[in-house]
């Protein structure tokens, strides 16, 4: 497989389970955590920075495999 393919992977890979994380968060929120509003923005922008991190620390790795 080459590179190319197998960065598209882990990128379609990592956006569902961020996505799902996201959803799943929102879930609790409402019926368990009960947050305000500008605390779900802040961890919803966190989960969204670690979904970016993780890509560019992925597609680091895939890149430098031989």
């Amino acid at each position: 497989m080459n590179k190319a393919k197998a960065i598209k992977i882990f990128m379609v890979i990592v956006g569902v389970i961020i996505g799902l994380l996201i959803i799943a968060f929102m879930v609790l929120n409402h019926y368990i955590f009960d947050l305000d509003f500008i605390y779900v923005v802040g961890i919803c922008i966190l989960i969204l920075i670690l979904w970016i991190i993780i890509n560019y620390v992925g597609i680091k790795i895939i890149m430098l495999k031989k």
